[in-house]
């Protein structure tokens, strides 16, 4: 057995053909794959995201109604009224007591600005000469006259000394005296003071009466006052519109005891959910209303179901402080009924209290810069 020599050569030939070009093959593969790498890095964006903790819960919890106040049922809902709007009427309840009560302070009220109202005539009536006034209490009427009398009698007296110094006056320098007009005129002086003086004294105790009452009419308006807001108590309007369940049923006239489960309000949005995420401090303002969020559910996970989507509502604008020294800012977000997984929608029931982590897109960025950052060749947070 011999080798030939061309034929090896030959096949030594083709060999390094092909290995030449499947070099080739990989050489441009390689150079392919660093240009599609580098105009990957060079005009691909990643988001930037910040991580954060949330809770699910009901846009608006179920409202339950209860009675404030011990009472008798006063008014209710119509049987077949099994939906309520926002502050509708829902039941009222009735205090026979308190309701006395509040009656007597009222006729109490009336009658105190009653006196208030006959004290402050009374001293119109002892200003000026108009004395055609009508009093509404007895006993003020009596008090009227009684001064009017005294008044009558110091002006009669008045009169009386004016008409015998008028007299005397006739004869001064024949038998009367200089000095008995002068005592006569003084007399007459001393009567009208007397009168002023009645008058304003008593001005001064009427005034300090109508004071006294008026006190009584403070205490009175504010025990009237609370009574009022007590009553309130009693009236139980809808806190939020929704659908009626009642818990325990009443009739017209049944005594319901305070404190009481009536009934419950399912709102209308009881299937609409939103998310509560506690932020980082050094996060914060990096946040916007409208900022993408995704979710991942603990209670659904995402490798099977998918991810959630929603969007930022509201921002806390004050921290809330935890366990004394961290500080951290509440932040509201929707939440989308289904979760995706690729083109596979799957719909699905929250319940409150569900923990799920969340990615909130704040913006897009360059790859080139996050592996630049990365490798400490570019400073976090410049681009």
């Amino acid at each position: 057995m011999y080798l030939d020599i061309k034929e090896l050569s030959k096949r030594k030939y083709k060999s390094n053909l092909k290995n030449k070009f499947f070099m080739k093959i990989l050489l441009s593969l390689i150079l392919i794959i660093i240009i599609g790498t580098t105009i990957w890095l060079f005009y691909g964006e990643m988001d930037v995201v910040i991580k954060a903790n949330g809770v699910i819960n009901n846009k608006e919890n179920i409202s339950y109604i209860y009675s404030i106040k011990g009472g008798y049922v006063k008014r209710l809902l119509k049987d077949d009224i099994n939906r309520v709007e926002k502050e509708q009427l829902l039941f009222s309840l009735s205090n026979p007591e308190l309701m006395e009560r509040k009656k007597y302070i009222e006729n109490k009220i009336d009658l105190i600005e009653n006196k208030i109202g006959d004290l402050l005539k009374i001293i119109t009536i002892l200003r000026s000469k108009n004395s055609n006034v009508e009093l509404k209490t007895e006993l003020f009427k009596n008090e009227l006259k009684s001064i009017q009398n005294k008044i009558k009698h110091l002006k009669n007296n008045i009169k009386l000394k004016e008409d015998n110094y008028n007299k005397l006056k006739k004869f001064s320098g024949l038998s009367i005296s200089e000095n008995k007009l002068v005592k006569e005129k003084n007399e007459i002086d001393n009567l009208r003071y007397e009168l002023n003086e009645y008058k304003q004294n008593k001005i001064i105790d009427l005034e300090k009466r109508i004071c006294s009452y008026e006190d009584k009419l403070i205490k009175k308006e504010i025990e009237l006052a609370n009574i009022n807001n007590n009553l309130k108590k009693y009236i139980i309007y809808a806190p939020i519109s929704g659908k009626i369940e009642y818990i325990n049923n009443y009739n017209i006239g049944d005594y319901i005891p305070g404190g009481v489960k009536i009934m419950r309000i399912i709102p209308q949005d009881y299937n609409s959910y939103i998310v509560e995420l506690v932020i980082k401090n050094k996060d914060i303002l990096k946040l916007n209303t409208g900022d993408k969020v995704k979710y991942k559910i603990a209670s659904y996970p995402y490798k099977e179901f998918g991810i959630a989507e929603g969007k930022i509502l509201k921002i806390d604008s004050a921290a809330t402080e935890v366990n004394g020294n961290n500080y951290i800012y509440k932040v509201k977000a929707t939440i989308g009924n289904s979760l995706k997984k690729g083109d596979i929608k799957n719909y699905v029931q929250y319940k409150n209290g569900m923990l799920t982590k969340a990615s909130i897109m704040i913006r897009e960025r360059k790859i080139i810069y996050y592996i630049l950052e990365k490798l400490d060749f570019l400073t976090p947070g410049v681009l």
